[in-house]
């Protein structure tokens, strides 16, 4: 589906909420192209809805996940840090994007498993823009629709992540069709994104050990952090 399909279908059945917000967790090891092009069509369908339901504001958070002890090559939480800043500033600065470094603070540098992603963001405090509506100025909190951006390679896992069954049934899920490939069994509540992405984090890791072509797989300003601090194996000749 396209981003105008997908801006619209997340606002089909309007609920009694006053905010939605687009969840984009990964390892963004390292942070990609293909990963800017995702939330760049996010920020879309966040500008498309508004435009249409502007009393509901839309955050997309970008939420870098901790280690989960599935082994492999995950740089340094700080490293993460510096990546993700150097992919994502001028969205943040725009405030268009929100980065949740939470799994990446040293005071915690644990995993936030999904659906405490869910519990953390489906209520939080007010904010100057909620306090606008009078309905909101009564409440100690604003109630949140969360969607969940994730890839279609990952759907057939959310069954085996905790609370897994729950979120499979009453979790929304936004699914990044990767060229055009979706699992047969998906959600009942979801929609479809076919961003025709290429690419993936590990491939960038792999090219660099091997000393193949990777900086045209990230930001500039990511390449610039993986060869200051030598991740994945870099070394400069």
């Amino acid at each position: 589906m396209t981003i105008a399909t997908v801006a619209k279908q997340i606002g089909t059945k309007p609920p009694v909420l006053f905010e939605r917000v687009l969840l984009y967790p990964g390892t963004f090891n390292p942070w990609c192209e293909h990963h800017r092009t995702c939330v760049n069509a996010l920020v879309k369908i966040k500008e498309r809805r508004e435009a249409v339901e502007p009393v509901v504001p839309v955050s997309v958070v970008v939420w870098p996940v901790g280690d989960y002890g599935k082994g492999g090559e995950l740089a340094p939480p700080q490293a993460r840090k510096d990546m993700l800043y150097a992919g994502l500033s001028d969205l943040i600065e725009a405030k268009k994007v929100v980065l949740e470094t939470h799994d990446l603070d040293y005071a915690y540098a644990g995993y936030t498993p999904t659906a405490e992603m869910q519990a953390r963001l489906a209520a939080r405090p007010r904010t100057a823009l909620h306090e606008e509506f009078y309905t909101v100025r009564a409440m100690p909190t604003v109630i949140v629709q969360v969607w969940h951006v994730l890839g279609a390679d990952n759907v057939p896992n959310i069954t085996g992540w905790e609370d897994g069954s729950a979120l499979w049934k009453h979790g929304r899920f936004i699914i990044l069709s990767r060229e055009g490939t979706v699992s047969a069994e998906l959600p009942p509540h979801h929609t479809l994104l076919d961003l025709k992405m290429k690419g993936n984090a590990s491939d960038v890791r792999k090219n660099i050990r091997s000393g193949k072509p990777w900086e045209h797989l990230v930001p500039k300003g990511v390449a610039v952090c993986i060869k200051r601090r030598g991740l994945y194996g870099f070394q400069s000749h």
